[in-house]
């Protein structure tokens, strides 16, 4: 792969299923997420592989708490993971304000990809507490832990409950942090690693979990941690590509542009630390 480039797939200009593959200079990350349409973007929440994500928990001051880091990712990195859960402010704004069921294995979801299928309900008040008002927290909480056909059945429960833009984002920032945590739990040596290339790694974090079981389908994650292990930092965003032999291109080509993309900004953050 060449220093400043890398290939991405980003959504024709005619919208859901067209795409075109494009060789994109690593600082064209934003043109190249702007340029996805929603529907490429959010066919990816029904595959996402929640099932290996992590709470990691830390003892603090006598509690047991969700460990979070305070470590920042870059803007583009905000942006990518944006994308690929809301498309955008104005399509969320449009179409996602209510709680929506993404279909597979996910859970009724609101926000900004907040999937309370995976959470307690103790875990789901404490992410949006001073956000939703107690009402609102209460009648959402039934949701929590309600995966696939159950949260189908459920969803239409929800429809009266609407989370503007302001409130969704507060929560996603807030939020933002446990999944760095959870990363930076699961490889080693990020912590030296600047906001393009963490911003990369909890991307994938948010959308594939953490967890390293050694089986076939987690062994792009298993080599990215031995990399960073090893310093082998130009291995690792051709492991990002890698990963799309998982899934069938057209089916799902948006899941082949959010890693395409991820190795892009990985490599960029590659580059801008070495000048």
């Amino acid at each position: 792969m060449r220093r400043r480039e890398v290939l991405i797939l980003v959504a024709g200009a005619a919208g859901a299923a067209a795409i075109s593959p494009v060789r994109a200079a690593a600082d064209s990350i934003s043109a190249a997420l702007d340029a996805i349409s929603p529907e490429v973007a959010l066919a990816t929440a029904q595959v996402r592989e929640l099932q290996f994500r992590q709470v990691i928990s830390v003892e603090a001051q006598g509690q047991t708490r969700r460990l979070s880091s305070d470590r920042e990712i870059s803007g583009d990195a905000f942006k990518l993971i944006l994308t690929f859960e809301v498309s955008s402010q104005a399509y969320y704004k449009k179409a996602l304000t209510r709680p929506i069921w993404p279909k597979g294995n996910s859970g009724v979801t609101f926000g900004i990809g907040y999937d309370i299928g995976y959470m307690s309900a103790k875990t789901f008040r404490s992410d949006w507490d001073a956000i939703l008002d107690e009402a609102t927290m209460a009648v959402l909480e039934t949701a929590a832990g309600k995966k696939g056909a159950d949260a189908k059945a459920i969803v239409k429960n929800y429809q009266n409950i609407s989370i503007d833009w302001t409130e969704a984002e507060k929560q996603f920032r807030r939020y933002v942090p446990y999944v760095v945590g959870e990363m930076e739990a699961a490889f080693p040596n990020t912590e030296n690693l600047n906001g393009d290339c963490r911003g990369a790694l909890v991307s994938l974090v948010y959308n594939r979990g953490s967890k390293i079981d050694g089986t076939k389908r987690r062994r792009e994650m298993l080599n990215i941690r031995t990399h960073l292990k090893k310093g082998d930092l130009d291995l690792i965003p051709q492991e990002f590509i890698a990963m799309t032999r998982l899934w069938d291109i057209d089916e799902l080509p948006g899941l082949h542009t959010r890693r395409n993309l991820e190795a892009a900004l990985f490599q960029r953050g590659l580059n801008d630390a070495r000048g």
